[in-house]
């Protein structure tokens, strides 16, 4: 593993995808990808093991975002989230009775009145095997090493 990654990041990615992968989610949801801008990892190990619309963003409220899901969706919401960072703002982000997919259980997890409200399915890591059976372990590597050259330039 190059030594710039973070292994807990790189453990909420591989555990962020298991839960993704075992979840059962549909060949036509919109997946938004919840991560932080300079990690593309997430985005590009979901669109290859999504055939669907995959959106990524930091933030889910920000306008772009907002209006990409309302073009893609019924709801303006995605189908299924997939989060590295807030649990919390993925179940806010996903629509009623959706998918909240995380890698890290202990990251800002939302309330059981939220999840009822909702009526959301939280999904967390599984199998972390599973991720590399699924890809291959040299698309996971190029993967992880495109991530972590495009955060190295992002902090040039």
């Amino acid at each position: 593993m190059p030594d710039e990654l973070d292994l807990g990041g790189v453990i909420a990615l591989f555990g962020a995808l298991s839960a993704f992968l075992s979840a059962g989610v549909h060949a036509d949801d919109v997946v938004l990808a919840i991560a932080n801008k300079s990690d593309t990892a997430l985005s590009d190990l979901l669109t290859l093991a999504h055939s669907g619309t995959v959106l990524c963003s930091s933030d889910p409220w920000e306008l772009p975002v907002k209006k990409q899901l309302a073009a893609s969706s019924n709801f303006a919401r995605a189908d299924v989230v997939v989060t590295l960072l807030s649990a919390r703002d993925g179940v806010l982000a996903v629509r009623r009775g959706g998918t909240v997919c995380v890698g890290d259980v202990a990251n800002d997890m939302p309330s059981v009145t939220e999840l009822a409200q909702r009526e959301v399915r939280m999904v967390g890591p599984r199998d972390l095997s599973s991720v590399v059976k699924q890809f291959g372990r040299g698309v996971v590597e190029q993967v992880v090493e495109r991530s972590r050259q495009h955060v190295a330039q992002s902090l040039k």
